[in-house]
């Protein structure tokens, strides 16, 4: 029996998410060896396989490849998260935990993968570094403390300030990120989230009037 030929238009639109995923990866090795100033669209394309003209079909420029490369999940587990705060009540701290934790386990996956582009980006030249952190990671930063502001009356905690958590967070996961790129080393990302999320929970429990923390009831 013959089977029906695709339509070739399906096949391409099928086709153009992979295309641009590896023009994606490709990218990543050219920025990582070439650096974000030194990089070229030409040498991008022949990293991919594909001819130059296919890139400007899913980007504009370099710099919206590089985007796609960390902006995008940023962004995407950025969104994801808050979701995930939407339906909390003050007594589902179980449920708030394990958000958090599915959380920076998200971050700190993400913080591995791409920590030595934004090395490349965030240092190599101050104005620049300075202009992408402002637009690309404040923005993030500031949508997940705002998200954590609008949950604080729902459970008991002691006094802290929002960015201070979140900022620790961003910073914990990128530093542990830095030390396995530079060590070469595998992270248990499970294991480390959790041990993230219960630093940060234990830090922000409530203490008892002579200052000791209080035990959360069996």
């Amino acid at each position: 029996m013959v089977k029906p030929r695709e339509d070739a238009s399906s096949r391409q639109r099928l086709a153009a998410p992979e295309r641009r995923r590896l023009i994606i990866e490709a990218a990543k090795q050219i920025f990582l060896t070439r650096g974000l100033a030194g990089a070229r669209t030409k040498d991008i394309a022949t990293a991919a396989g594909v001819n130059e003209g296919l890139i400007y079909r899913h980007f504009d420029s370099k710099e919206e490849i590089f985007a796609a490369a960390v902006v995008e999940p940023l962004q995407s587990l950025v969104t994801t998260g808050v979701a995930r705060t939407g339906d909390l009540s003050a007594v589902e701290g179980d449920l708030q935990y394990d958000n958090t934790r599915r959380f920076i386990a998200d971050l700190l996956e993400l913080m591995v993968d791409v920590v030595p582009l934004l090395g490349i980006v965030l240092f190599s030249e101050r104005d620049t570094g300075t202009e992408f952190y402002r637009t690309q990671i404040a923005p993030a930063l500031d949508t997940v403390t705002e998200s954590v502001e609008q949950r604080m009356p729902d459970w008991n905690h002691r006094d802290f300030q929002p960015r201070v958590v979140t900022t620790s967070v961003l910073g914990i996961c990128l530093g542990i990120g830095l030390d396995a790129s530079f060590r070469g080393t595998e992270v248990d990302i499970d294991q480390t989230a959790t041990e993230i999320a219960d630093l940060i929970f234990e830090g922000v429990r409530p203490r008892t009037d002579d200052g000791a923390r209080q035990v959360p009831s069996p």
